[in-house]
């Protein structure tokens, strides 16, 4: 959980007035294929570029009949 601060301080003839401003910032998620671990970094980069957040290129696994389903998602996490 991230938390936002906003600062802002006004002067007017020696008189100084602080005003803060604290809320929580929402965690968004955007996420596409990824070929695995060797593209561990074109994944984070990627984030950064699209959403200036922190990507991760993780395995999923849908379970199924006959065979399990597995493929690698690059999950990005920001700040909205």
């Amino acid at each position: 959980m991230a938390c936002k601060l906003f600062c802002c301080v006004l002067g007017v003839n020696n008189l100084y007035i602080l005003v803060l401003i604290v809320g929580e910032a929402k965690t968004c998620s955007d996420g596409w294929t990824c070929l695995g671990p060797k593209e561990e970094d074109k994944c984070k980069e990627n984030c950064m570029a699209k959403h200036k957040g922190v990507g991760t290129c993780n395995l999923y696994t849908i379970p199924e009949f006959p065979a399990p389903i597995t493929y690698y998602m690059c999950d990005c996490m920001f700040d909205c």
